[in-house]
């Protein structure tokens, strides 16, 4: 109940579905009684994102990366029996003789790890104002970061050339967008 909370955070109510509390100025909250029960909800005057039906191509996109970094984690469990890589160490130790071959498929899910929040946050954040094109971004590293874990893991460094190229074809444009985006939708601004 609202009364057990902090008094700087609030339940806010969008189409009767309460979400996460968050920290909101007492100047916003809007005190309602809806039946036997006291709710809260904010109202913030200033701002209103309408999301695009087609926005539905970038959650795909996400979720087509889950399906990638499942494949990268099947490889390095893979690899890791395969080459006798033991826990808690996260690449083969020193002088390990396999410890190229593991440490390639090991370093390909890192690398992507690396990566991988911004660029689905870049995609997500453009694809408000240009959901298509911002997904087919996305979809375009997800299929490079398939194609470079498989050439990094199957050939070590020099396999990952083909599938880094494809990945940037993706991050690259997002990242030129992302920015355009934000000056798209500062305030006040003419585009």
């Amino acid at each position: 109940l609202l009364e057990d909370r902090k008094q700087d955070m609030v339940h806010f109510w969008i189409d009767g579905i309460i979400s996460d509390s968050l920290p909101v100025s007492p100047r916003f909250w809007k005190h309602q009684h809806l039946g036997s029960t006291r709710h809260t909800s904010i109202t913030i005057p200033t701002m209103s994102i309408t999301i695009p039906k087609e926005f539905g191509y970038c959650v795909g996109v996400v979720a087509s990366s889950l399906l990638m970094n499942g494949y990268m984690q099947y490889l390095v469990i893979g690899a890791r029996k395969k080459y006798d890589v033991k826990y808690p160490d996260l690449y083969a130790p020193a002088g390990h003789k396999n410890s190229k071959e593991y440490n390639s498929v090991q370093r390909a899910h890192q690398n992507t790890l690396e990566s991988y929040p911004f660029v689905m946050l870049s995609m997500l954040l453009c694809g408000l104002t240009r959901p298509v094109v911002s997904a087919a971004f996305g979809f375009t590293w997800v299929l490079g970061r398939f194609i470079y874990a498989r050439g990094y893991a199957g050939s070590g460094p020099d396999g990952r050339k083909l599938g880094g190229a494809i990945s940037h074809l993706g991050d690259i444009p997002l990242m030129f967008m992302l920015m355009y985006t934000a000056v798209e939708l500062f305030p006040g601004s003419p585009y």
